[in-house]
């Protein structure tokens, strides 16, 4: 570039580029490395898939190599190469918070003192109602499908619980709800 007499680049700023003893053009002290997807992988692999690299993550792999090169999207072929890492995906340690340990729930005592309730929602609209309650007795497996709109309050789930399943069952002890909350009435 510098040699063609060229004074602009879209990628570079040429007044920061200076050509090595070898005929290599230089950006900001480092070897600027043509679009070439192999070369850049070879690349990449010795700086971070040799055992004396170690794997380092995204960030460090990038800083070793600017010490040495540069090309347009630099950060952007580490990100996606370390990203897609297995050895580091393996390796690497979980940020999240242990998972509990499951236990079972206890047998109901009898037919309708627990039940789980889900919503079923996002239906075709049928008689004004897109949703539905259901209702599910624990110890017998028998369940109460109650139509609803998507849209109904606690107060209204309620009404439709009193309304459909209570005045059929009498009162029940538990109610687990699809998102893992269990209600406890205690009476």
């Amino acid at each position: 570039m510098l040699r063609n007499g060229i004074h602009h680049s879209n990628e570079i700023s040429l007044a920061e580029c200076m050509e090595d003893n070898n005929g290599g053009l230089l950006y900001r002290g480092a070897l600027y490395v043509l679009e070439d997807n192999d070369l850049w992988l070879r690349l990449l692999k010795e700086h971070h898939d040799k055992l004396s690299a170690g794997h380092p993550g995204r960030a460090k792999t990038l800083e070793l190599l600017n010490r040495e090169y540069y090309w347009p999207q630099i950060r952007r072929y580490v990100d996606q190469y370390v990203r897609n890492c297995n050895v580091c995906t393996r390796s690497k340690a979980p940020r999240n918070a242990p998972y509990g340990v499951l236990h079972p729930m206890p047998i109901p005592d009898g037919p309708w003192m627990d039940v789980s309730m889900n919503f079923v929602t996002d239906l075709p609209e049928s008689d004004e109602h897109n949703a539905i309650l259901v209702v599910v007795d624990r110890l017998t497996k028998m369940r109460h499908l109650i139509p609803m709109t998507k849209e109904a309050d606690s107060r209204e789930v309620a009404r439709l619980y009193i309304d459909n399943v209570w005045k059929l069952h009498g009162l029940l002890n538990t109610i687990v709800s699809d998102r893992g909350t269990q209600f406890v009435a205690e009476f």
